[in-house]
């Protein structure tokens, strides 16, 4: 797999933050991504399966926390995907996107997908968060380093730095 998010696998209670950012580049080897020559962007778009290579329509959605339908998920649903673009490769959108904090109130499973770097071949960068009703800091082993906290090994993963608590992850998600 060329592109991935870190982790693949994330596994959180709703007493869990998550934060989504990810990080691409405008000097990427030529060949590598899709869109612009060196330029690369990872979204989040949700599926309805892992296996699935299409978004949901957004009102089936709940990779936006707080409900499905409104202008306001709408709103957040079409940033995670558009990145605030109207250019279907997403070529303009910063490399870098800081999506905030969110946290999931109620149990279940989202898979997502980045579709920007989905090709159907070795470009499949997806992901799912599981959202338990257990205790907070329940985190699958998949995507951490052993002897390592999860700050320590996240940072290690992403080749980013831990200060002050804070995760700084280039491409995936950080439970606080």
């Amino acid at each position: 797999v060329e592109y991935d998010f870190v982790p693949t696998n994330l596994v959180v209670s709703t007493s869990d933050w998550v934060h989504k950012q990810v990080t691409g580049s405008n000097t990427t080897p030529n060949g590598a991504g899709q869109g612009r020559a060196s330029t690369d962007r990872s979204n989040f778009v949700q599926l309805d399966t892992r296996g699935a290579n299409y978004p949901l329509m957004y009102d089936s959605q709940s990779l936006v926390p707080g409900g499905a339908g409104g202008v306001a998920h709408f709103a957040r649903t079409k940033h995670l995907a558009l990145l605030g673009q109207n250019d279907d490769e997403l070529d303009d959108a910063s490399p870098h996107q800081d999506f905030g904090l969110v946290r999931y109130s109620s149990a279940g499973t989202v898979h997502y997908m980045s579709s920007r770097t989905n090709n159907f071949s070795n470009r499949s960068q997806k992901g799912s968060i599981v959202v338990t009703g257990g205790a907070a800091g329940q985190q699958e082993d998949e995507g951490f380093l052993p002897g390592l906290t999860k700050a320590e090994s996240a940072a290690a993963a992403t080749g980013m730095a831990v200060a002050g608590g804070a995760i700084i992850a280039a491409v995936g998600l950080v439970v606080f």
